[in-house]
């Protein structure tokens, strides 16, 4: 099992590393508040690292609210 696991992470980092070759262009980036040049790849990774970040907040926040919802209602059965 340790094989397939190893097998997988080393084909996920190749993917990675042809990616970011692949899209090496500089890009800018225009904000509020002035410009960035980065190049394309880091640009979709952070984006893309940002965009589960959120979905992760926004999971653990709608799991908090039904473990409350839960909670409230097994004490209503108790008591």
């Amino acid at each position: 099992m340790r094989i397939i696991t190893y097998t997988f992470l080393i084909l996920i980092i190749l993917l990675g590393i042809t990616f970011a070759a692949l899209n090496s262009q500089d890009v800018t980036i225009h904000y509020y508040l002035g410009t960035r040049t980065m190049p394309l790849s880091f640009l979709i990774a952070v984006s893309f690292a940002l965009g589960c970040l959120l979905a992760m907040c926004v999971s653990v926040w709608m799991l908090l609210k039904m473990k409350i919802k839960i909670f409230r209602l097994r004490q209503q059965l108790k008591g």
